[in-house]
This record gives structure tokens, C-alpha cells and sequence, in this order.
């Protein structure tokens, strides 16, 4: 199965994920795999918008730094944000 396969469950219930749930970054399947193939246990990422992209990045990547202006997506994401991601 490759990423693609989700694309079906992430137009019917509205978020990007993969077929089997997972959160996908809001980019081309074609970056999400040339990222995948990368080295990146040491990259620290800074983004401008928490959310699946966060969720995505942080088992991948040493820390990421989220900028988050909506508090209400904020309350809804922070559960499930991990221990390795820190909020503006």
C-alpha cells in the first residue's frame, strides 16, 4: 500500500490521512515521499499552523516548533500533540 491509498478515506471524512488513519502533512503524495526517504532524526522543524502536519512530523523528526493562532483548533489537536512538539 503506498500513501496514496488514504486518499479516498481523506476525502470522505474531510482531514488528511492515510488509509489507515494516520495524519498525512497538506502536501503532494509525491513530497510526502520524497520526505519519508530522507534521514530526518535530527531535523528540528519550525511551522506556522499546528495540526496533521505537526502529528505527521513529530515521530520523524527530533522537535518541532508549532505557531498556533486559533485556540479553539489548538484545545481540539493538543491531546494529541507529543512530548517532542512545543507551541507558540
Amino acid at each position: 500500500m503506498s500513501i496514496k491509498d488514504g486518499w479516498a478515506r481523506s476525502h470522505q471524512e474531510g482531514v488528511p490521512i492515510d488509509d489507515n488513519g494516520n495524519p498525512l502533512p497538506w502536501f503532494t503524495y509525491e513530497a510526502i515521499e520524497l520526505l519519508e526517504s530522507a534521514e530526518k532524526s535530527l531535523w528540528e522543524i519550525f511551522e506556522y499552523g499546528c495540526g496533521f502536519s505537526t502529528l505527521w512530523w513529530s515521530p520523524r523528526v527530533k522537535h518541532v516548533t508549532s505557531v498556533e493562532h486559533d485556540l479553539n483548533w489548538y484545545q481540539k489537536i493538543l491531546p494529541q500533540i507529543p512530548n517532542n512538539v512545543c507551541g507558540i
